[in-house]
C-alpha cells in the first residue's frame, strides 16, 4: 500500500493521500477490505497528534522484541478480533492470503511478548496456544519466503528461538537456561539475553553474555535437581562461543552454591562443548551461576553459553 500510495502521488500530487489508501485496500483486500479499514482505523486512533511517542519507526524494537509505546495489548486484541473476524468469511485464496500476511505483525508482537519472553508487566500471558500461533505464523512466513524479520536479522533464527521458548522440551531435560532467561539474578553483565549464532549452515541457540569491563558477570538461576533414578545421572550440557572475533578472548566458569566446579579461557569462535556432572547434587534446590570474565579486556567480548540444559543421562556402566 505505501509503495502504491506515493507512486500514485508523485503521478499526481493533487491527489487525497486518505482516499487513495480507502482506494488500495477497496481494491486489494476486496470482500475483505471493511475489516482492513476498520484495523487502519485503529492504528490511526492510537497515532494520533496529542498522544506522545506513538510513530514506529525502524528503532522501535531491540533485537525482536518491539517496544514501541502505541502496542499496547488493548490494541493488540483490538486488531486480532479484526484479523479473526475477517479470516472466518468465505474468502477467496488469494484474498485470504493478502489478510494472513496483514496478520502477521500482530502475531510477531504476540510471540515476541509473550509470558515465556518478557517480565514486563503487560505482556501477553494469555491462554492463547503459543505453539499453535507459532504454528501459523512460521507457515505464512514460510509461504511468503520471508527471510528476515529485521534489517541484518535472520527470520530462521528468531523462529527457532521461539520454538525453543514455546515448543516441548525432550522428558530427560530438567531445566533449560535459554527458555528460564528471565529467571536468571544478573550481577554486573553489560549485557544478558538470547540470541542465536549461525554455524555450518545450523542456527545454534545461545544466551549471550557480556562481562563488564572489571570484575566479573554473573548470571544466577535457583533449580530444583530431582532425585535420581537407578542407572542415571544429572548432567549440565552447553557450549561456549562467540558472534564475533573478540580481541583477548574470555574466562568462562559454572559455579554451584558459590563454588567453581568448571572453568575455561576461550578465544576461538567455534563453539565448545561441555559436560559437567550434578549428580552430587540430586535431590536439592541449587543455586547455579554462569559467570564470564574480560580477563582485563572487554572489546567485542560477546561471549556465548549455548543452551544450558540439565538433563538426566544413562550412568556408564563401570
Amino acid at each position: 500500500m505505501r509503495t502504491w500510495v506515493i507512486a500514485k502521488s508523485l503521478w499526481d500530487p493533487a491527489r487525497n493521500v486518505d482516499d487513495l489508501v480507502q482506494d488500495f485496500i477497496l481494491g486489494y483486500y476486496e470482500e475483505a477490505a471493511p475489516a482492513i479499514i476498520q484495523y487502519r482505523a485503529l492504528l490511526d486512533r492510537v497515532s494520533t497528534p496529542e498522544r506522545n511517542n506513538v510513530n514506529s519507526i525502524c528503532f522501535s524494537m531491540t533485537d525482536a522484541y518491539p517496544y514501541a509505546p502505541f502496542l499496547t495489548r488493548d490494541l493488540i486484541e483490538q486488531a486480532t478480533a479484526i484479523f479473526n473476524r475477517a479470516l472466518k468469511m468465505p474468502l477467496t485464496p488469494e484474498i485470504r492470503r493478502r489478510v494472513e500476511v496483514a496478520k502477521l505483525p500482530i502475531t510477531y508482537v504476540k510471540l515476541s511478548k509473550g509470558g515465556a519472553v518478557t517480565n514486563e508487566p503487560w505482556y501477553f500471558q494469555t491462554d492463547e496456544d503459543y505453539s499453535t500461533l507459532l504454528e501459523e505464523f512460521k507457515a505464512v512466513v514460510t509461504r511468503e519466503k520471508t527471510g528476515f524479520y529485521a534489517e541484518g536479522k535472520p527470520m530462521a533464527g528468531w523462529l527457532a528461538e521461539k520454538e525453543a521458548l514455546y515448543g516441548r522440551l525432550p522428558e530427560n531435560v530438567v531445566y533449560d537456561l535459554y527458555q528460564n532467561l528471565t529467571q536468571a539474578r544478573i550481577e554486573n553483565c553489560r549485557m544478558f539475553k538470547r540470541t542465536s549464532i549461525e554455524h555450518d549452515g545450523q542456527t545454534l541457540l545461545s544466551i549471550l553474555e557480556h562481562p563488564p569491563k572489571t570484575g566479573v558477570g554473573d548470571a544466577t538461576y535457583k533449580i530444583p535437581l530431582p532425585v535420581l533414578e537407578n542407572g542415571k545421572k544429572l548432567v549440565l550440557r552447553f557450549g561456549t562461543c562467540f558472534n564475533a572475533a573478540t580481541v583477548n578472548g574470555v574466562r568462562f566458569a559454572v559455579l554451584v552454591d558459590g563454588q567453581e566446579i568448571w572453568s575455561g579461557a576461550q578465544k576461538e569462535l567455534l563453539p565448545a562443548d561441555h559436560q559437567l556432572d550434578l549428580s552430587g547434587w540430586a535431590g536439592k534446590m541449587i543455586s547455579l551461576t554462569l559467570r564470564v570474565d574480560a580477563m582485563g579486556n572487554d572489546a567485542y567480548d560477546w561471549s556465548c553459553w549455548l543452551r544450558p540444559q540439565v538433563e538426566t543421562v544413562a550412568a556408564k556402566k563401570s
